[in-house]
């Protein structure tokens, strides 16, 4: 009771945390921030997935866990998964090229798109996006300011990250290849008309890809901040107040086979 009692008298003042600051007080540079973008505008860092998750969790049945909830601003529809929320930054592939900025090697402009190490997740996400269409979507998600080395380490798309193959083990055949874009396309009828209407609705649906800048991109709403906490934290509790049922189970169980008399 005095769990409850804490939460829910601590939880009104909780504050919508977006941005989350280095320990360090001499750095003023955040970790991450909160932001809104369509996943289809954010791209793989490795060509394969399995088709489960870490802790053994199947992806595919993930999907239709991933609820659509009312949209904010440019959005109709924002995502809310079953899964923390995935990791962005806007970077560069080796080997390619656009018009932002001169390449370090001289080979011509860098070309920077918002990529996720979180591969599995953003499969998931694109699924439920592509499913929704028209309807515009977003989903929330972390923007990192700073790489350590760890995407360019894992980086092996083949296809700049637009698309992934799906498989049991990265030693075994793709069971499947998945490219909303394709998937998208051939939605469409193959006609002039048709093909016109569908590179049309393909800008829009790229529009977030074009946002190249933090500040560009939209900021979560203040009352799904404030969800998110308020869940968080009700979750901490239940799951503590479950574990402590469980123990007064066992506590009595003790009791009955010790033939404790009854009160």
């Amino acid at each position: 009771v005095r769990n409850f009692a804490t939460l829910f008298v601590v939880a009104p003042v909780f504050a919508p945390v977006s941005i989350r600051w280095r320990p360090c007080a001499a750095s003023a540079m955040p970790l991450y921030e909160e932001k809104l973008i369509n996943p289809l505008a954010v791209r793989f860092t490795q060509r394969h997935i399995r088709t489960t998750f870490r802790d053994g969790r199947p992806v595919e049945a993930t999907v239709p866990e991933i609820e659509a909830t009312p949209g904010h601003g440019d959005y109709d529809v924002i995502l809310h998964a079953p899964f923390p929320h995935i990791e962005i930054i806007r970077w560069s592939p080796p080997g390619h090229s656009d018009n932002d900025e001169v390449s370090a090697s001289g080979g011509g402009p860098r070309e920077r798109h918002w990529f996720t190490l979180d591969n599995r997740r953003l499969y998931c996400l694109q699924r439920a996006a592509a499913a929704l269409f028209p309807k515009r979507v977003a989903a929330v998600v972390e923007i990192l300011y700073a790489d350590p080395g760890a995407v360019r380490r894992k980086y092996d798309s083949e296809s700049r990250g637009l698309s992934v193959s799906v498989s049991h083990s990265c030693k075994q055949a793709p069971i499947f290849h998945w490219s909303w874009q394709r998937e998208f396309f051939a939605g469409h009828r193959s006609t002039v008309a048709g093909t016109h209407q569908a590179l049309s609705e393909q800008r829009a649906l790229l529009a977030d890809d074009a946002r190249a800048t933090v500040d560009d991109l939209q900021n979560v709403p203040r009352v799904a901040a404030y969800s998110a906490v308020l869940g968080d934290a009700l979750g901490d509790a239940l799951n503590r107040a479950e574990e402590h049922c469980r123990a007064m189970g066992v506590v009595a169980a003790a009791a009955a086979a010790f033939g404790r008399p009854e009160s």
